[in-house]
């Protein structure tokens, strides 16, 4: 079947173009155009695209769901960026894209920019609209076409339109009738058979009509210049055949040899294409479904029996008949010559067919075929062949100087593809295995080469926006990389964490960057003088846990600035070395006046619980409520009292929680259900006759509290 074969240079080109243009997405989604992110990544897909220019004029992508096809190969499905990239361009409605010669890189950037913008991405529509009015000449896309479809009923597609994949939207149209246009074919065709199969499976019900049938059969097998289809399409129809449910299986049959029956001659021209095994199973099908076939297919049928003489490479042995080295018995034999327009396939002859087909091995569904699939598998593969590899040129069983250079110069040409599928691991082991040569001085020259690789700035560039990507799924071997370089990628990582919006993949390098500890602190301390505020920020962050007495003099400037996000991660600073200036800052905040100054000031006064903000805390506790407004703020209040647990607070709690009022009744009833959350870090003895009274409370949350904590201290 397609993909099954090896990919054409232009082929495994533009599928090395399509990692590029995954990451130009990325990167044009959150950089500006001139960002060198960007240049970058567009740059490598550019170069690509030209090198397979010269060998075609243009290329195609076509989408089917969650997987890419090129020519007549299907990319491999379990790459993650091939699969990322194809159901975002299926989530657009995009069933195709051709890169013409001649394309320049500022129509590669209007393509990104254009399924990027987020005033069109939500809809397909809209996308396809913007590429009809403004065309790129050199890159053509194929939507597709909603306009097909015939809604009879707005429930039947249009709810579920942006989730069904292409083909599923097609192929539905088909069934209810919906869908005006034929020319489908070729959509419809790319589709794997077992996939088909358990849609039809899904979707198919009584009242779908036996024209429907044929419809269906018609865009799966034929093509638009001719009736004729080879064997891969036969072995594909006996895929789709043998994936149906019983119920359904013998219309989709009787459907087929209608339509192969309309044509003597397109229908001879088909067995004359096909081999004997998928025509075997064709027949085979057809007879366990009992199905009637027309004379003139019937007949047909018989005279395919009949070798030609071009491949009729056969002798015979003994009493045998052998054909590609195959003993058939007489039978069989006079199976492959008859012909006198009526008999059919003899029935020994099936049932010994029907016998190796229906044989169920004792080992099937065990641990020992699922051991074998996975031992198949093409990334477990690729993984311990590179891994092999390693070994080796770690061992002694390799000492010949040109053996060792091939061995290396394998592994070289897969160091693009592990940065770009996120195989941090294969390049961490490679990275253990140079030092190690370095050390010994084993190999200088080659050994010289590869570390110029690998300490380049362009490739720990790429092989950071590969962590951005992919990091988050490979966490461990991430850090065990960024603990390899050490000093030396600390200014990149912290280069990325600038220039990033995202704010998941910023987190995860500011993470990431925290398990260096007091590493990062010269290069945080630097980038403190950043004009950007959230740089700032993010260096406060990064700073913010680490206790060195360095830090403290360079953050104090910082406790005052304008932007109150600097403020709060300056004072986190200082706090955490309980800095006698930060505490002072804090209790000028306190007795600020201002909302924002007092909630920020009292939530870092709990989390770092500190002791001589208590009075601070008190004092506006204890503060008349005029409003709402000031209720949520004793809120906080009463938060960062409980963190620091100084029995103080307690004659101020009981006297809120003895409150009537009438007004902003339910405000108050909030802050009386946070009183009793934050009772847990006092003197459990300071808080009995609190506990006895939230027992009998009607308020479930306050009586809930009250009883774990009695039953804690009863435990203690």
């Amino acid at each position: 079947m397609p993909g099954e074969k090896e990919l054409s240079i232009d082929a495994r080109l533009l599928s090395d173009a399509i990692i590029e243009l995954n990451i130009a997405r990325r990167n044009v989604t959150i950089y500006p155009k001139d960002h060198p992110s960007v240049e970058k990544s567009l740059n490598r897909c550019f170069d690509l695209l030209q090198k397979i220019f010269e060998l075609r004029e243009d290329i195609t992508i076509a989408i089917a769901k969650d997987t890419l096809i090129i020519d007549e190969f299907f990319l491999e499905k379990k790459n993650p960026v091939y699969k990322d990239f194809a159901l975002y361009m299926n989530r657009l409605g995009i069933a195709y894209i051709t890169f013409k010669k001649g394309i320049t890189k500022d129509e590669l950037y209007e393509f990104q920019k254009t399924i990027t913008d987020k005033t069109l991405v939500d809809s397909p529509e809209l996308i396809e609209k913007k590429f009809i009015e403004q065309p790129l000449k050199k890159l053509n896309l194929g939507f597709i076409n909603y306009d097909a479809f015939s809604f009879v009923d707005s429930t039947d597609i249009k709810d579920d339109k942006r989730k069904s994949s292409i083909w599923e939207k097609y192929i539905y149209g088909l069934l209810t009738g919906a869908l005006l246009s034929e020319d489908v074919s070729d959509i419809i065709q790319g589709i794997p058979p077992d996939s088909l199969g358990d849609f039809l499976n899904r979707t198919i019900t009584d009242e779908v009509k036996e024209e429907t049938y044929d419809k269906v059969i018609t865009s799966y097998i034929s093509r638009p210049s001719s009736n004729i289809f080879s064997d891969q399409e036969m072995g594909k129809l006996n895929k789709l055949i043998s994936a149906l449910k019983p119920e359904i299986k013998k219309q989709f049959l009787a459907s087929t040899v209608k339509i192969v029956s309309k044509d003597v001659q397109a229908a001879k021209a088909i067995f004359n294409e096909i081999s004997v095994d998928e025509a075997v199973k064709f027949i085979n099908s057809i007879n366990e479904q009992n199905l009637k076939i027309p004379e003139n297919l019937k007949n047909l049928i018989d005279k395919f029996s009949s070798l030609p003489s071009a491949v009729d490479e056969h002798f015979v042995s003994g009493s045998e008949y052998v054909v590609d080295d195959i003993f058939l018995s007489g039978d069989a034999k006079q199976l492959m010559i008859e012909d006198d327009g009526k008999k059919f396939v003899s029935e020994k002859y099936m049932s010994e067919i029907r016998k190796i087909l229906e044989y169920s091995s004792p080992f099937a569904g065990s641990s020992i075929i699922k051991e074998f699939d996975k031992e198949y598998d093409d990334d477990y593969i690729e993984k311990y062949f590179s891994q092999i590899i390693i070994d080796l040129l770690s061992s002694d069983f390799v000492t010949d100087i040109e053996e060792y250079k091939v061995l290396m110069n394998l592994l070289g040409e897969r160091v693009d593809e592990f940065v770009y599928t996120g195989q941090f691991g294969q390049i961490y082991q490679l990275l253990k295995l140079i030092s190690y040569n370095e050390e010994n001085k084993k190999y200088p020259e080659i050994t010289e080469k590869f570390i110029e690789l690998f300490y380049s700035q362009e490739f720990l560039r790429r092989l950071i926006d590969s962590f951005r990507i992919f990091g988050r799924q490979s966490r461990e071997e991430v850090w065990l990389l960024c603990d390899y370089y050490g000093k030396l990628i600390i200014p990149l990582l912290m280069d990325a964490l600038a220039d990033e919006e995202s704010p998941i993949i910023r987190k995860f390098l500011i993470n990431l960057l925290k398990r260096f500890g007091d590493r990062i602190i010269p290069e945080a301390l630097k980038r403190l003088e950043d004009k950007r505020w959230f740089v700032k920020r993010n260096m406060l962050y990064l700073l913010a846990d680490s206790k060195n007495p360095e830090i403290l003099d360079r953050v104090k400037p910082y406790v005052h600035h304008d932007k109150e996000k600097v403020c709060f991660e300056a004072l986190r600073c200082l706090l955490n070395s309980s800095d006698e200036y930060g505490i002072k800052s804090l209790r000028n905040y306190l007795k600020s006046g201002s909302f924002e100054n007092i909630e920020m000031a009292a939530t870092l006064a709990g989390i770092y619980r500190v002791n001589e903000a208590v009075d601070d805390l008190l004092h506006i506790l204890k503060k008349r409520i005029l409003s709402s407004y000031d209720i949520y703020q004793k809120i906080s209040i009463v938060k960062a009292l409980g963190e620091i647990g100084d029995p103080k607070a307690i004659v101020a709690l009981k006297e809120l929680l003895s409150s009537r009022r009438i007004l902003f009744k339910n405000a108050m009833e909030n802050l009386k259900e946070e009183i009793y959350k934050s009772l847990k870090n006092y003197p459990l003895d300071s808080i009995q006759d609190i506990l006895r009274e939230g027992l009998k409370s009607e308020n479930e949350i306050i009586k809930n509290e009250s009883r774990r904590l009695i039953q804690r201290v009863k435990h203690d």
